[in-house]
């Protein structure tokens, strides 16, 4: 019997928990932070694209038609200049995975991905480092 069901596309979903290293970097981060996410709405294979402060951590969640599209986003414009200053502003994690876009797609980090995932998923900020090695992205920053 053929299969009825139709195909979910993939996407690719980079999360990015950050916590600054001191109330003192608050804006030079903003001063990162904000331009960064308008070129993320702005680049070639977005889907969305949010940010938030969760219990003081930093959090943003991308979505992107493919990982290849990330990858493009990732060491280009205001982003390789955020990426440069990572280090003295922040500590943090990324977790990237690619997931079917059953309902929509994630939605905010804190609800997480609501697609079918090929991985398991974090439940807190603190769980970032336990992803599966092989599916999961770990540059500076996403």
């Amino acid at each position: 019997m053929p299969n009825t069901e139709p195909h979910l596309p993939t996407v690719y979903v980079s999360i990015t928990g950050l916590q600054l290293k001191g109330t003192w970097h608050t804006f030079r981060f903003w001063r990162h932070a904000l331009p960064l996410m308008v070129q993320a709405k702005k680049a070639d294979g977005n889907i969305s694209a949010d940010a938030r402060t969760i219990k003081g951590i930093q959090h943003t969640l991308t979505v992107w038609e493919s990982e290849t599209a990330m990858k493009r986003f990732l060491y280009r414009g205001v982003h390789a200049n955020a990426i440069r200053a990572f280090p003295s502003i922040a500590t943090g994690k990324t977790y990237g995975f690619e997931t079917t876009d059953n309902h929509g797609g994630p939605t905010s980090p804190a609800s997480g991905p609501s697609g079918d995932v090929n991985t398991r998923r974090p439940q807190s900020p603190s769980q970032l480092n336990r992803c599966d090695p092989r599916i999961c992205h770990r540059d500076p920053v996403h």
